[in-house]
């Protein structure tokens, strides 16, 4: 897409998974098993809130555990 984000993926193989781009400051989720072209954007439809905040603390306490400082920090 020509975004070259920094960015973060935390993955959730069975469904999909998120990414954030810090430059941007945008998420991107998408459910892989109902849409697997990745043509729509989950990430403000609530029946995907449980899953979409399980990903984003995997993402930060992954960051965490490799000492990762790259870019900004996503939003809570």
């Amino acid at each position: 897409m020509g975004r070259n984000p920094l960015r973060g993926e935390a993955h959730d193989f069975s469904r999909g998974y998120i990414t954030y781009y810090s430059r941007i400051n945008e998420w991107e989720r998408f459910d892989l098993e109902r849409d697997p072209n990745e043509l729509r954007n989950v990430v403000d439809d609530g029946q995907y809130a449980d899953v979409f905040s399980r990903l984003k603390d995997e993402l930060r306490d992954l960051r965490a555990k490799y000492d990762d400082d790259t870019g900004e920090h996503a939003p809570e």
